[in-house]
């Protein structure tokens, strides 16, 4: 590992801006804009072999960056954005930017004289911002910087292997086997050779190809391998997983997640994925909760419709009743050809007595291999393997074959579980471990073959292994990889630096998949080892992930115990949140209010202030301490519009429909100010559920497809078919019910895509209502009961209604009578007054229609009364009407 690779990824942030404009200096010297760490970003240069090339690609990354410090213009992507419109954006934007503009951005570099004159700020305030206030500016560039890249989410590429021609038949016959089942499994002992018949389907497969080799600890959780299936379908141009993950993060519904899957492969057509899920040993024993969760998605995954190609392979089945093949051991006749393909001369004795020592294991003939390509006779080979194991035979070879330096480095190789960047090793030592077939390199990464780590590293003492994990951390720290970091600091006995590099990057270590690969890690902790300040941070960290794990208690227990004494204010504040948002989880909800009082009160200043959460916590730093006055009221306006949008939807709840309007319109104004999409979607939506509580029929209308037109053009398609479904709501109460069913079809054809059953039945309800106002009986009826068999409890009044009324104009009356009793039963179970009041009002034209007036009166008595507290005058005014037609009372 090379000096440069030792600081920290922040160092290096540090580093490239003060290079900015020598694009020579950052490509080769800035292990950032090394293509392991770039990737896509090579897109934006054309000569990305170069390294003038590269560091061009990282000037772009790190505009990206830096123009993101202010989400108030939308980022263009052209190549020529680098030098004309970021720039500008840049030197004309906030405060913040116009600081690293200046100092870093500008060519030539102004002296400090110049840069005080275009800041417009005193030379006092100008050295303290320097000193104050542009290494926070720092850090925050450094974690936008891994929110663009995310590279501690890189995808696993399909291994390179060479099949041996014998088993070109058994690929054939595989392939045959997943193009009929459309997923199949290869299951076999070690050393059979499975994984590699799995790689040759891969690289023969037309289209594009999802790898993923689990490891227990690292990425054995769903979340997990949702974060690595949503990237690589994003990169695809198929982004509905990839988006819901931005939104929801590790809380995701499992079944919308295998729905937005199944409509991403969808919408690649004609290009199906393969999707390869390799090592199904280590989840299929199910040890954890999270292997225990995800082995139940991936047999979801496979057993469900429309079927997507999907090949196992491993030790083990996830599932007895998947389509399957054993792979056997290699037999004579493959060992030989084995031998002949690494070019090993061999009488037909040694061949049986290979035969006879590997047992047609791959491994073993692996090892023969290497040997071999090291100099060592066959005979002298089989010898060392007679005496001990082929692995540790083979590692003792090496120490004695290879230079110091060179064995050195495939000791180090030993302690990384996933490949590493290549233009972090030695060229030389790297270059004779490749030509020796030890290493597997590719343009950007290097890997040992993973079967020699064991054998490696129980040939260091425990301080090498200590020594050599602890400079693992540091590579996999300046490459921005903060939870590999924090692993082999953690192997490295080293807790202190491992919550030093995590904390600072773990929303987007969170927002990466590997929470629950952090929670595995940060729970292994001793805090009584650790100084006073890592125990309050160890303690944050825990309580954070306990909100995505399943022991929420041991975290609030440690959150309780720590000593606060010597803390800074926000600390104990933000801890008094945490143990708040903890009690909420459990449902202690008073002792969770005590929680979150406690934390307002910490805090200097106005309750008021903290009503909208950490925006405002955020402003005040701007204000109170940057002087920041534009950062401040920005914050400002995101805790009112919170609060705002809030007290909208209590009111509107409440059913101060007149007071609710005036907050959803001060929210509305306030999203527009800050030029922010989604907060103005999402207040649109507000307003027309408002205005379709007011049967305001225009308003209503307006404001849903205002909403629908800026979901649409995010590519939200969730949000789009929730306000789909919301609208067709609307236009079944308002009657038009040709347009609320081609709505409703629309978004109910979409959910069951997800498999999401609330969105299921409540468009299978809303379609329902329509075809009954059409007259469309049987297709009302077909819609109710898939409404029902939804079993969505909070649904089931409103589909039982829908069914008596048909009854009902079928002149069967009794089951009419019977169906809406029901449909009242559990209305009032639910606590639902929308639920009950219209099944009153069927209740009552159905005993109507069997001439029984008293009781028509008294169940449409019953509806108007609901319909009026509810305040929905076209519904009181309907019962209304029906209670004027009725004969008086006997």
């Amino acid at each position: 590992m090379s000096d440069q690779n030792a600081a920290a990824f922040l160092d290096h942030v540090q580093q490239a801006l003060e290079h900015f404009n020598d694009v020579s200096w950052l490509g080769a010297h800035s292990p950032l804009a090394t293509p392991y760490f770039l990737g896509p970003f090579l897109r934006y240069t054309k000569h990305p072999e170069q390294p003038r090339g590269r560091g061009r690609a990282l000037q772009h990354l790190l505009l990206q960056a830096l123009v993101q410090l202010s989400n108030a213009e939308p980022l263009p992507s052209s190549e020529e954005g680098l030098d004309l419109q970021w720039r500008e954006l840049l030197r004309n934007g906030s405060r913040e930017q116009k600081l690293i503009y200046w100092r870093f951005i500008h060519h030539p570099r102004p002296p400090v004289s110049v840069i005080i004159d275009e800041l417009n700020v005193a030379k006092a305030t100008f050295h303290r911002d320097v000193k104050d206030k542009l290494p926070l500016l720092l850090q925050q560039v450094a974690q936008l910087t891994l929110q663009i890249v995310r590279p501690m989410l890189r995808l696993e590429p399909a291994p390179s292997v060479q099949l041996l021609a014998p088993r070109s038949a058994l690929l054939e016959q595989i392939a045959q086997q997943l193009q009929a089942q459309q997923h199949y499994a290869l299951v076999g002992p070690l050393g059979s050779g499975k994984s590699a018949l799995a790689a040759a389907l891969a690289a023969r497969w037309e289209h594009p190809v999802f790898w993923l080799s689990f490891h227990s600890g690292l990425n054995d959780s769903l979340s997990s391998v949702l974060y690595s299936l949503g990237l690589f379908l994003h990169q695809q141009q198929a982004s509905n997983l990839w988006l819901q993950l931005i939104a929801d993060g590790e809380r995701i519904n499992p079944q919308l997640a295998l729905g937005l899957v199944r409509a991403d492969c969808e919408q690649l057509g004609l290009r199906p994925p393969l999707l390869c899920f390799d090592q199904i040993e280590v989840i299929a024993a199910r040890q954890t909760p999270q292997q225990v969760k995800l082995c139940a998605w991936l047999e979801a995954l496979i057993g469900g419709e429309p079927s997507l190609p999907t090949l196992l392979s491993g030790q083990e089945l996830l599932h007895s009743d998947i389509a399957h093949m054993q792979v056997p051991l290699l037999g004579p006749a493959d060992v030989d050809a084995w031998l002949a393909q690494a070019q090993i001369s061999a009488s037909a004795d040694e061949k049986a007595l290979v035969y006879a020592r590997s047992q047609g294991n791959c491994q073993v003939l692996q090892v023969l291999t290497l040997l071999h390509r090291q100099g060592i006779g066959l005979d002298a080979a089989l010898r060392s393997l007679e005496q001990q194991p082929a692995l540790l035979a083979l590692a003792q070879h090496l120490q004695q074959l290879l230079p110091p330096a060179a064995f050195q480095l495939l000791q180090f190789l030993a302690v990384f579980r996933q490949a590493l960047p290549l233009d972090s090793l030695p060229h030389a030592d790297r270059d004779t471990l490749e030509q020796a077939g030890l290493v597997q390199c590719d343009q950007a990464t290097c890997q040992l073959w993973p079967l020699l780590r064991p054998a490696l590293l129980q040939r260091c003492s425990p301080e090498q292994q200590r020594a050599l994990q602890q400079q693992a951390g540091w590579l996999r720290q300046a490459y921005g990889a903060a939870t590999a970091a924090a692993y082999h600091f953690l192997q490295a006995d080293d807790p202190t630096q491992a919550i030093q590099c995590w904390f600072p990057y773990r929303e987007q270590a969170i927002h990466g998949g590997q929470g629950q690969a952090a929670v595995a890690l940060f729970s292994s902790i001793d805090a009584e080892r650790l100084a006073q300040q890592e125990q309050q941070v160890l303690a944050i960290i825990q309580a954070e992930l306990a909100r995505i794990s399943t022991a929420p208690e041991a975290a609030l227990d440690q959150l309780q115990r720590l000593d606060l004494r010597q803390a800074s204010t926000a600390i104990v504040s933000y801890v008094r949140q945490l143990e708040g948002d903890l009690l909420e989880g459990q449902d202690l909800s008073h002792m969770a209010l005590s929680a979150y009082d406690q934390a307002l009160k910490t805090l200097a200043g106005a309750s008021e202030r903290q009503q909208a959460g950490l925006h405002m916590r955020i402003g005040s730093i701007h204000m109170n301490r940057f002087r920041d006055l534009e950062a401040a009221w920005r914050e400002a306006c995101l805790a009112r519009y919170t609060a705002e949008l809030f007290q909208g939807e209590v009111a509107d709840e409440r059913g101060q429909y007149k007071a609710a309007l005036g907050h959803y319109q001060a929210a509305l104004a306030l999203a527009d100010e800050l030029r922010d999409p989604v907060r103005q979607a999402r207040t649109h939506f507000n307003l027309a559920v408002l205005a379709a509580r007011q049967e305001d029929k225009s308003v209503a209308i307006q404001h849903f497809e205002q909403a629908l037109s800026v979901y649409t053009s995010i590519g939200d398609h969730v949000r789009v078919a929730r306000t789909q479904t919301n609208l067709a709501g609307f236009y079944v109460q308002i009657k038009q019910p040709a347009q609320a069913l081609a709505l409703a079809e629309q978004a109910l054809a979409f959910f069951e895509r997800m498999q999401s059953t609330y969105w299921v039945a409540l468009n299978a309800v809303n379609a329902g209502e329509a075809s009954f106002d059409l007259d469309q009986l049987d297709k009302a009826e077909q819609l109710v009961w898939r409404a029902l068999n939804a079993e969505e409890t909070s649904f089931l009044p409103y589909a039982l209604t829908l069914l008596g009324r048909i009854r009902s104009r079928q002149s069967r009356l009794a089951e009419a009578e019977q169906t809406l009793r029901q449909a009242l039963d559990m209305a009032t179970e639910n606590d639902d007054q929308f639920a009950a009041a219209p099944a009153w009002r069927a209740l009552g034209e159905v005993h109507l229609g069997q001439q029984q007036i008293d009781a028509a009166h008294t169940a449409l008595s019953r509806a108007l009364h609901l319909f009026s507290a509810l305040h929905l005058s076209r519904e009181v005014e309907r019962t209304g009407q029906l209670l004027g037609k009725l004969p008086p009372r006997g």
